[in-house]
């Protein structure tokens, strides 16, 4: 699956994705074997990477790519699945799916099973499951069958397949599903949560989102509710440098004219920020927020997006059409600015000046491209 701009794509997307974390992130490659050369000529295939200086480091040559994860990359050329070093070098593949190196594994699909090669390329476990994450905490989710569990790196059971969802492990917990209800287990496989929740995601902070009883709240790894909005909506899923977003409903006047009701003035949804004392710390000012990185979140303000600070202070003046992610990575952030990708840095100047049509962030100093 591609990676999407910043924008307005969380709000409608968490309830359809709660805490959906096995799906396959990559787009389904098709059969085709034949393994295409990494310096192909094929126009559509114009995605590459930069550097910090901003400079071409991998020209554009491929189908698709991916950020770089203990110094490899996964790209995508002939729909099928490489890996390639620093130099542009494919040097693993090809595979039917393939995902970042964690813990110095990468879970790859093999025909139609899924299992984890290292960076030799040597499979370190057998293709044999029906699904897989990546490792996380030590441990990867599986699914074999119709029922999910977790192996450690060496491919051992930690965690026996009995659980009808699960996701990867945060801060020591992870979510389970069973008879429709969500709960957390630790690393031994203890519940420590008793399935109770309608929605669940992963703990951050020491924090969890949940849908209970009394909506959307936070609660803390006892289970007992930690952080609730009394006046505002929470809308994000996690906190992130110690605030969450939270939201202003908006809300319409209307009058009656030649006999009907018609809409005088109106307001959209506001957003703003809390801290994990349940403290409305930002009021809801902006027409959109994204999450804390680095110091700052990206907002938006007048259909434009800029920056604030923790105080609510804008940074960096509203002025751009969109921004990736909305989140600085490696002391820089992905802008879009007169129709063309670039990078700012945290005083608001370009580092990157506006050339691509599209960009990924800096991980490993460098960053995806497509021009």
């Amino acid at each position: 699956m591609k990676r999407h701009s910043f924008c307005e794509r969380e709000n409608c997307l968490f309830f359809l994705l709660t805490v959906v974390l096995l799906v396959s992130c990559r787009k389904p490659p098709s059969e085709d074997k034949g393994q295409p050369s990494a310096t192909s000529n094929d126009t559509s295939a114009r995605y590459g990477y930069v550097d910090a200086a901003g400079k071409i480091a991998i020209a554009p040559q491929f189908d698709y790519a991916y950020s770089f994860s203990e110094e490899l990359a996964v790209v995508e050329m002939g729909k099928q699945y490489f890996y390639i070093n620093k130099v542009g070098k494919v040097i693993l593949g090809p595979f039917k799916d393939a995902s970042d190196f964690s813990h110095g594994l990468a879970r790859v699909k093999i025909v139609d099973k899924y299992g984890y090669i290292d960076k030799t390329g040597k499979t370190v476990i057998q293709p044999q499951f029906d699904d897989a994450s990546d490792f996380k905490d030590g441990l990867a989710c599986v699914k074999l069958g119709d029922k999910k569990g977790y192996i450690d790196t060496t491919g051992v059971w930690v965690i026996e397949h009995h659980f009808e969802w699960a996701t990867s492990f945060d801060e020591g917990l992870a979510g389970i599903r069973a008879n429709g209800k969500w709960g957390y287990i630790d690393k031994k496989g203890d519940i420590v949560i008793d399935p109770q929740f309608d929605e669940a995601r992963g703990f951050s902070e020491g924090l969890a989102h949940v849908r209970n009883r009394e909506g959307l709240v936070y609660i803390d790894k006892s289970g007992r509710t930690a952080v609730k909005s009394e006046l505002d909506d929470i809308v994000s899923h996690k906190f992130s440098e110690g605030l969450t977003k939270v939201v202003s409903p908006g809300h319409a006047l209307q009058t009656v004219k030649d006999g009907k009701w018609v809409t005088v003035s109106a307001t959209g949804d506001k957003y703003g920020y809390m801290n994990t004392k349940g403290e409305v710390v930002i009021s809801p000012q902006f027409e959109f927020a994204g999450d804390f990185s680095e110091g700052l979140a990206c907002v938006k303000i007048g259909g434009k997006y800029g920056f604030v600070d923790k105080v609510g202070s804008v940074v960096i003046e509203a002025q751009f059409e969109d921004v990736f992610d909305g989140e600085f990575s490696e002391g820089m952030v992905a802008v879009k600015h007169s129709g063309k990708w670039g990078f700012i840095d945290k005083a608001g100047k370009f580092v990157v000046e506006p050339q691509f049509d599209w960009v990924g962030r800096f991980r490993e100093g460098m960053a995806v491209v497509k021009k």
